[in-house]
């Protein structure tokens, strides 16, 4: 089983909704999935009972370093006041190329955070919240 390094991000722009390549800027990326347990526990039951509920895409969280640069950086992805902003977000855990796992949704702009210390270079951390259906196959 290969380990993967390349990792493959895309968020659509503050501006055209244009879908940005921002892997490079990525330094981790988190996409727990869950599903709402249900309890369906009889009275007669002697142990509890459970059913899926609704899945829930959960929040997805990017973080990685800061970079204004002006058509592909953070701001020009994410803007200076994108908190509650729709974007479309895709997602491939091992690249971009054909055949690899793509992952796909919409998202909502949860926060962002900006953090430095002083000798450091400034990072961010994006928190989205995926809204609907995910989409799963390949590039």
């Amino acid at each position: 089983m290969a380990n993967s390094t390349k990792t493959f991000v895309q968020v659509d722009d503050a501006v055209g909704g244009t879908l940005r390549d921002i892997s490079s800027y990525v330094h981790r990326f988190r996409w727990p999935r869950t599903a709402d347990m249900l309890e369906t526990t009889a009275l007669s039951d002697t142990d509890k009972k459970f059913a899926a509920g609704l899945k829930d895409g959960d929040q997805v969280t990017i973080e990685g370093l800061w970079d204004n640069t002006a058509t592909t950086g953070f701001v020009a992805v994410f803007g200076s006041s994108a908190v509650g902003e729709i974007r479309s977000l895709v997602f491939g855990s091992n690249s971009n190329t054909s055949g690899q796992e793509k992952i796909s949704c919409e998202t909502i702009i949860a926060s962002i955070e900006r953090s430095h210390g002083r000798g450091e270079l400034v990072a961010f951390s994006i928190t989205l919240q995926v809204t609907g259906a995910v989409t799963e196959g390949t590039f």
